[in-house]
């Protein structure tokens, strides 16, 4: 396909853009500022800030550093996620294991998953959602669901736990 990949290098920054599918082989400590994405898109053991504006599909993140998703138009499956993790909005559901720093999810219109971490949550779901906290580490955690909510935590953490109900059943 003609033209179907531009790349420009301004200093220490390189600008690339694809009309069909694209692998990119970087340095770990690099950071991604990726604006769209038309399909899905897969992220390993990037350990810089990445940010994503829009993904039309699905995205996996593995081993990668803090991670600010915008809009998803898909599933997100990330685990080990060495910093922060936000997500703006997602159609799909998300499941989230073993995120280090603080945890930020509005918008989620499918289920939410989120086990094994470490900082504060707040979250917001149209769907159901399911907590397991397998650490002692102090933080705020707010979830709002839509469903069911399933929360586990280790015997060890000490917490005040709130339950509301629009149901009116716990």
């Amino acid at each position: 396909q003609e033209n179907a990949l531009k790349i420009a290098q301004t200093q220490n920054t390189i600008e690339i853009s694809s009309t069909a599918g694209c692998m990119l082989r970087i340095p770990m400590e690099s950071t991604l500022q990726i604006g769209k994405v038309v399909g899905d898109l897969m992220i390993k053991s990037v350990e810089g800030q990445i940010n994503v504006g829009t993904i039309h599909g699905q995205i996996m993140a593995k081993s990668v550093g803090p991670l600010a998703l915008a809009e998803v138009g898909g599933a997100i499956n990330a685990r080990s996620i060495e910093g922060d993790f936000s997500c703006k909005q997602a159609m799909g559901s998300i499941n989230l294991q073993d995120a280090e720093g603080n945890v930020e999810i509005n918008g989620i219109k499918g289920n939410l998953v989120v086990k094994g971490f470490c900082g504060g949550l707040t979250a917001s779901t149209d769907g159901n959602a399911t907590l397991k906290i397998e650490t002692s580490a102090e933080g705020s955690y707010q979830l709002n669901a839509k469903g069911d909510v399933f929360c586990q935590l280790i015997p060890e953490i000490d917490a005040a736990i709130t339950l509301n109900s629009g149901a009116g059943m716990i």
